[in-house]
């Protein structure tokens, strides 16, 4: 394990950890033979070119290695040598998870939790990859397996663990549950015909559009789907208000879908935003609505499309209420993430613009295949004024692309949005399945840590070009400024202490990658934490080992500082083929403890939640 405080121009050396190897037996599913225990050895050690053919085809998972080695011992042998000596042993953890645990079980942390840290946390995880499915030809049925296409497109799997270091440090509750059996069912019943399965981020041969799934039922106003029929895993909430399930987990995705989930990880119920007020219609949204803390009222961006523009809506909602603040029309593109401040919302949009006049899209094809990053575009940005609901400015920058904004704040009439960000949608369309099991064709960019200007003292300058009512023209296109924090500082998925939503903060936390140039056959494999003022930052990483999408929780007992607390995240060790929640000191990024998982999970792009006990 290593723990490296660097400057922001240095680089970080990928160190060797002491973690052993420690494969069972019972993982092996492989027929055990008579044959003598020599003669085995003697077999295997000779035979060079069944050992060089598994070497070479290292992404089989193994299916080769099981038809030339004879007994568990010797396969066990083999996978300790391949996956110690892979560089990219995350291929291992990106596989189907055959057993969930419906009913709470104990797990046992290797040190005492916190005493102050009492909290039930959720964590979506990919779940289920493939499926086989009989598909009739001719007078015979032919078994077939079909496999989704891309990571975000993964049946998930929810995981609950709750921890009290004050009750019992040295117990955690977990259980876990499959939430889209209803899918999986559909896959099978109807033999994996495309008009019956969905991909929404990318379709393979056998993959229906994400519209016939799920746009159209909404812009039909059918019923809406089962919770256990739709993915709806892009985002993972405990802070959605809802006059229908109060107090629920809620997951999200960008078509405007939510399933609220009940303590025993079963869906509850699927709405779409137009449940909550029936003008907020939408094709597509932010799967990262953000709780305002100036009024806690939560806060999205919905995106309605039509053939030749884009209808972007502002909204804000509690439990009992819900309004739309702004409606801006402006060109195609969807919005993943946006930013706010105590007095303003900004709409970050991306040159992402729809294919051949929006054809794919109105003909059901996935996102991917829909939407085109436009490297002669700009990216723009909206601002709209929480006092008066009312969208002031529009500012411009060169293009570039990113999913997930940071944070942004506001000083003496300028805004400061904090992005990672990337030179193209490269990321999104990488993340195949296909690429990451045959990782050599997998190149993860690195992004760069952007903070971007907006300079509000601008529109007074052109308060001269006003409209037909008197008012100042937003339409006037104002130009953003923006800088590198630091060339080499990279960080995705990022998170923050979330007390410091809109307002000026010092630290985020991510996931990193071992590079800043793409490097085929890498992965996210260290959780970093960065200190924004001094441009620097620390890493935890341990060697054969690929954290999840972190998330910071404070300690309440001390609330003064705003690195006072854990960072806490799912990790796959790729060396063992198992798992662990890892809990960090916020502090220094120390290792606190860590709780090993029952089964291991694949790494994941979607946030964890919490609920203070």
């Amino acid at each position: 394990m290593s723990f490296s405080r660097i400057n922001s121009r240095e680089e970080l050396a990928h160190t060797e950890s002491s973690t052993s190897i420690d494969i069972l037996d019972t993982d092996i599913l492989l027929e055990e033979t008579v044959q003598p225990e020599n003669e085995v050895i003697e077999e295997v050690t000779t035979n060079e070119s069944n050992s060089n053919s598994f070497l070479n085809n290292i992404n089989s998972f193994g299916e080769s290695l099981m038809s030339s080695v004879l007994t568990r011992k010797q396969h066990k042998e083999f996978k300790e040598t391949i996956i110690t000596d892979s560089t990219s042993s995350f291929i291992f953890g990106f596989k189907n998870i055959d057993k969930i645990y419906p009913e709470f079980i104990e797990l046992t942390p290797t040190n005492p939790i916190p005493d102050w840290l009492n909290i039930t946390l959720y964590a979506l995880n990919p779940g289920r990859f493939d499926f086989d499915y009989t598909q009739q030809k001719e007078l015979e049925s032919v078994n077939k397996t079909y496999t989704i296409d891309h990571l975000f497109d993964v049946l998930p799997i929810i995981q609950k663990f709750t921890l009290n270091g004050k009750t019992d440090s040295n117990k955690v509750q977990y259980m876990s549950q499959f939430l889209c059996r209803g899918v999986e069912r559909k896959i099978h019943e109807n033999h994996c015909i495309s008009d019956k399965v969905s991909g929404l981020w990318s379709n393979n041969t056998n993959q229906s559009s994400f519209s016939r799934a799920i746009i159209q039922p909404l812009k039909f106003n059918k019923k809406a789907p089962k919770p256990e029929n739709d993915i709806i895993t892009d985002s993972l909430s405990s802070q959605f208000p809802s006059k229908f399930h109060k107090g629920s987990i809620a997951t999200m995705n960008c078509t405007g879908n939510v399933r609220f989930i009940d303590d025993n990880l079963k869906g509850e119920k699927v709405i779409n935003y137009i449940d909550i007020n029936n003008t907020f219609k939408t094709s597509y949204c932010s799967p990262h609505p953000i709780m305002d803390p100036y009024n806690n009222r939560m806060i999205n961006v919905l995106t309605e499309i039509g053939l030749t523009f884009t209808k972007f809506k502002v909204i804000e909602f509690d439990e009992d209420s819900s309004n739309i603040i702004t409606e801006i029309n402006a060109p195609i593109s969807p919005v993943h993430s946006f930013a706010l401040t105590e007095n303003y919302i900004i709409i970050i949009s991306f040159p992402y613009t729809l294919k051949r006049k929006g054809l794919s899209y109105f003909a059901g094809e996935s996102i991917l295949s829909s939407f085109d990053y436009n490297p002669d575009g700009l990216t723009t940005f909206y601002v709209i004024a929480k006092k008066d609901n009312k969208h002031i400015a529009t500012f411009t920058a060169n293009a570039c692309y990113g999913l997930h904004s940071i944070n942004a704040y506001e000083t003496d009439m300028t805004i400061w949005i904090d992005f990672s960000i990337y030179d193209n949608d490269n990321l999104v369309r990488n993340l195949t399945i296909d690429n990451i099991r045959n990782s050599t064709k997998l190149s993860i960019p690195s992004s760069r840590l952007i903070r971007f200007r907006l300079d509000l003292n601008e529109i007074g300058n052109a308060a001269a070009n006003v409209d037909a009512n008197n008012n100042t023209n937003s339409n006037n296109i104002l130009q953003a400024s923006f800088a590198h924090l630091s060339q080499d500082i990279s960080i995705e998925l990022p998170v923050i202490n979330e007390k410091y939503i809109g307002r000026n903060y010092k630290y985020a936390y991510g996931v990193g990658l071992p590079f800043t140039d793409p490097t085929p056959g890498k992965f996210y494999d260290k959780i970093k934490k960065i200190d924004i003022e001094k441009e620097q930052y620390v890493n935890w990483s341990e060697l054969h080992c690929y954290p999840s999408h972190p998330i910071f929780v404070p300690n309440p007992s001390k609330t003064e500082d705003e690195d006072e607390g854990v960072v806490i995240s799912t990790v796959y060790n790729g060396s063992k083929d198992e798992s662990f929640l890892l809990i960090l000191n916020a502090k220094d990024m120390t290792e606190v403890t860590r709780i090993p998982l029952p089964t291991a999970v694949a790494p994941s792009f979607t946030n964890c939640t919490y609920k203070t006990n």
